[in-house]
């Protein structure tokens, strides 16, 4: 079974994830913006 703590842990793991994946996919746009401008 698990416990409350286990599954806010989980949670908050997906969120890092998240969090990581929106970052380096708009760091690649702003990339690409860049060698579309330069």
């Amino acid at each position: 079974m698990l416990l409350l703590s286990d599954v806010l842990e989980l949670k908050r793991k997906e969120r890092v994830g998240i969090i990581i994946v929106v970052s380096l996919i708009l760091v690649g746009f702003l990339f690409m913006l860049y060698k579309l401008v330069a």
